[in-house]
């Protein structure tokens, strides 16, 4: 378990609690779009893809962060051979 303070795009500080049953807070940002989930990587080229990377680190959707990098390291082994 964390504690700490929760930093808003305002930058007003709020204590984070735990277990208040409150729903995930929606981010600022755009989510990924939907081409970008892991069955439409591979129809994305290595810039396409190196941006949603670049997005989804920071968006701290770092699930979506390593299966980008797993499809980049795929294609570059690929054309290692």
């Amino acid at each position: 378990s964390s504690a700490g303070m929760v930093l808003e795009e305002n930058d007003e500080a709020e204590p984070a609690e735990e277990g208040a049953g409150d729903k995930p807070r929606k981010k600022s940002e755009k989510k990924l779009p939907p081409v970008a989930k892991e069955s439409g990587l591979s129809a994305l080229g290595l810039e396409e893809l190196k941006q949603v990377l670049m997005k989804a680190i920071d968006e701290e959707d770092y699930e979506q962060a390593s299966k980008i990098r797993d499809e980049l390291n795929k294609r570059k082994q690929s054309s290692d051979q």
